[in-house]
């Protein structure tokens, strides 16, 4: 008789234990390492005249407030920071200025001076900051992401339920540069997106495993708690999430004593905020942000998808390998892919309805980065089913998002990219791959011109339209691949490409925007002499000529228009104006299309210059100094000049 009869085999092979936390934690630590590295080795990209921007200064001086001076109270970090130079080089006198003329971004309430902003990213660099100061924190801000997108990266291997080497190598399809360069900018936008990735792959993890930990309860409430620190905005996502969570615990039958896991540090980070905005704001939600619902408010959504310059689609082409995950596991996880679609909308909504959505000099298209790191996500799901079916067709769609993520990575290298907004002036200074889609991907919400508040007509629902057919190709492709014995058709490949194709001419042929009316200030156009005075621009003669501005070298449709110069001049000779058009670059083959001459006048005047523009080029505006007695131009302004 075998002495062994009923018990296991001594080889039996054993289910795979799923990795501990501490195993978890050492990988996030190096991952962490390694992206910091990275972010390092390529700073020369972010101190190449495009350090600290924007906001990012602010959230630094919140953050040396709670670190060095243990304070909410902005007041005094401002004015350390000025007189040593940290972080903003203004000067000392003209930070001085700043600070009693109250143009620091404060709010000045009944109890002192705090940051405008909100204080989620200064919490986490506050102790960076006091350490290392910029350099500090943009170590800690690249590792808090890395750490982050580590976890993103294990959560889908635990959703996928795969036990195979290619589940690691889903962190690839972070590794774009914008993704990666993101990682070293002070804003709060990209740490959100991966914190509500991270929620949402938990709630999928309960979906299909039917239990929960405390320890993942907890963390889920830890996160969607500190949401709202992040972005007051982030309060619609946390309800949105809340929600999530409650239903998939009531389907798993979980019961309240789950949830209760859930809801007491969520509660707990709440409480204390709403407090805070109470006392600073005398708002419980803190400063909300004007939306701005209008026809504009359509021509930036469209651009935060397929902006050749900040559009989603076109910095991270491995969203679309998302989308396809989402129809993927729409099945297998219906309340998480049910939250992410009706998330991922109101993300694009909210962010193109605000005042001022395409913000400072920060990186290009940040406000759509919440949306990147789930769609990102997806995608590494849908990549890690395929290999289970066909590692080929795996192994050749990784490959592909590759290629591009490395024609990306060429004009960065270079430092001739866009990502930080460097040359942002000039249209012809825009490089990346990307530039050859000019006629099929138009940019549609540059900052630095008027072309973010207007309505972009056929060329909006041309870009909707081309998302749309793309992402049905990546879909149909995605799904063809991950179903044995499926057959990709390629009579229905043909018809998509061709009518990528089609859209692609017509967006080509579609009318530019009307940059009509617009003003535009005379400090806001370049000048080769002369002085800023308030807003306007002066010379006084004798003095070297030239021009004293010229610009802004803006995309305009052919049609008729008038250019009115807004001036004063006292001299008794004339100064020119001119009206310029290229078809390049605006230093070559400038044609001037219309010239006239500025008279002497007692006060401000109004020079009108009719022009008709051929074909569609670049304008410029120039007024011309020729070295004697004093000229003053305060504005440009441009508008159509109706037919007939």
């Amino acid at each position: 008789m075998n002495s062994t009869a009923g018990r296991p085999h001594l080889h039996a092979r054993r289910p795979p234990r799923p990795p501990s936390w501490t195993y978890l934690l050492a990988s996030a630590g190096a991952a962490a390492l390694v992206f910091a590295a990275v972010c390092l080795a390529l700073a020369h990209v972010h101190h190449d005249g495009a350090v600290l921007t924007g906001d990012e200064t602010h959230y630094m001086v919140a953050a040396l407030a709670i670190g060095r001076f243990h304070t909410l109270h902005v007041e005094e970090a401002y004015r350390y920071a000025i007189a040593h130079n940290l972080f903003m080089h203004w000067g000392v006198q003209f930070g001085q200025q700043a600070i009693d003329a109250g143009r620091i971004q404060v709010v000045v309430s009944h109890h002192g001076f705090f940051p405008f902003h909100e204080l989620g990213v200064p919490f986490l660099l506050a102790l960076p900051v006091a350490i290392g100061g910029a350099a500090g924190a943009e170590i800690a801000f690249a590792a808090v992401v890395a750490v982050l997108t580590a976890a993103v990266a294990f959560l889908v291997g635990r959703v996928s339920r795969v036990r195979t080497p290619w589940r690691s190598a889903v962190v690839g399809v972070f590794l774009s540069p914008a993704f990666i360069l993101a990682a070293t900018q002070i804003y709060p936008d990209l740490v959100s997106g991966l914190v509500i990735a991270i929620v949402v792959l938990c709630i999928a993890t309960i979906e299909i495993e039917g239990r929960a930990s405390i320890r993942l309860l907890v963390v889920m409430g830890v996160l969607i708690g500190y949401l709202p620190w992040l972005h007051n905005k982030n309060l619609i996502f946390a309800g949105l999430l809340s929600g999530a969570v409650a239903a998939v615990c009531r389907q798993r039958k979980l019961g309240l004593r789950s949830l209760s896991f859930v809801a007491a540090p969520a509660v707990a980070l709440w409480v204390p905020l709403l407090a805070y905005n109470l006392y600073v704001f005398d708002n419980p939600i803190g400063i909300v942000d004007s939306l701005n619902l209008g026809m504009a408010s359509w021509s930036r959504m469209a651009a935060l998808l397929v902006d050749r310059r900040q559009g989603i689609v076109v910095q991270m082409p491995a969203v679309l390998v998302g989308i396809g995950g989402l129809w993927l596991f729409r099945r297998r996880t219906p309340r998480t892919v049910l939250v992410t679609v009706a998330w991922l909308p109101l993300v694009i909504f909210l962010n193109g309805t605000l005042a001022n959505s395409f913000g400072g000099f920060s990186f290009a298209g940040r406000f759509q980065w919440e949306a990147a790191p789930l769609l990102l996500a997806f995608a590494g799901l849908a990549l890690v089913k395929m290999t289970q079916v066909r590692p080929r067709a795996a192994f050749l769609v990784t490959a592909m998002l590759g290629v591009l993520y490395v024609i990306e990575w060429i004009p960065v290298v270079a430092s001739e990219h866009v990502y930080y907004n460097l040359g942002f002036l000039d249209p012809a200074s825009y490089k990346g791959w990307w530039g050859a889609l000019d006629p099929f991907s138009p940019i549609l919400g540059d900052f630095a011109r008027p072309w973010s508040v207007v309505w972009h007509g056929g060329r909006v629902w041309l870009g909707v339209a081309f998302v749309l057919v793309v992402s049905v190709l990546v879909v149909y492709i995605v799904v063809r691949l991950t179903r044995d014995n499926a057959k990709v058709r390629l009579p229905i490949v043909g018809s998509l490409v061709a009518l990528l194709a089609v859209i692609g001419v017509a967006t080509t042929l579609a009318a530019a925007p009307l940059p009509s009316p617009n003003v535009i200030p005379a400090v806001d156009l370049n000048s080769t002499v002369g002085v800023v005075d308030g807003t306007a621009r002066v010379v006084r003669g004798p003095s070297q000529s030239g021009a004293l501005v010229f610009g802004p070298s803006w995309p305009i449709a052919a049609g008729r228009y008038v250019a009115s110069f807004t001036y004063n001049l006292q001299d008794p000779k004339t100064q020119r104006a001119d009206v310029l058009i290229s078809g390049g670059p605006p230093a070559s083959s400038s044609t001037v299309v219309a010239s006239t001459q500025l008279k002497a006048t007692r006060g401000l005047s109004v020079a009108n210059l009719p022009f008709t523009v051929a074909q569609k080029g670049k304008v410029q505006f120039r007024v011309f100094w020729t070295g004697s007695g004093r000229l003053r131009v305060t504005s440009v302004a441009l508008t159509v000049r109706p037919a007939g």
